[in-house]
């Protein structure tokens, strides 16, 4: 995914994450599922594992055709954060922009405030 970003910046990770295989898939009860494209960890200054899953976000027929400035977040990521016994909490940024810098994974989030998980556990 970074030779894809570094190639095509956004657009061309975008492009790659469409074109990967499912790797998983989630789920809202009573909603529809996403499916995940691409997965990932590595750990955290505070010795937690983070876990990212991350996919193209839907997007509507009516958004794309008006493109207002949330079609530069083309991206949904799940970050989860946990513990060595698999327990930890997390965020969902349903609109999200990613690029990679020298450190790694940058993560920009349209909405203001990302959807908190709690109780995030290893099952």
């Amino acid at each position: 995914m970074e030779a894809a970003f570094d190639k095509g910046r956004q657009e061309g990770l975008l492009t790659a994450l469409q074109k990967a295989p499912r790797v998983g898939m989630f789920r809202v009860p009573g909603n529809l599922s996403w499916d995940i494209k691409y997965a990932f960890h590595q750990m955290g200054r505070d010795n937690r594992k983070r876990i990212y899953l991350i996919t193209d976000r839907n997007v509507s027929f009516a958004e794309a055709a008006a493109r207002p400035r949330s079609m530069d977040y083309p991206f949904t990521v799940i970050e989860m954060r946990v513990d060595d016994s698999g327990v930890g909490d997390g965020q969902v940024m349903v609109a999200a922009s990613i690029a990679f810098d020298r450190n790694g994974l940058v993560i920009e989030e349209f909405l203001d405030r990302p959807i908190r998980l709690t109780k995030v556990r290893k099952k």
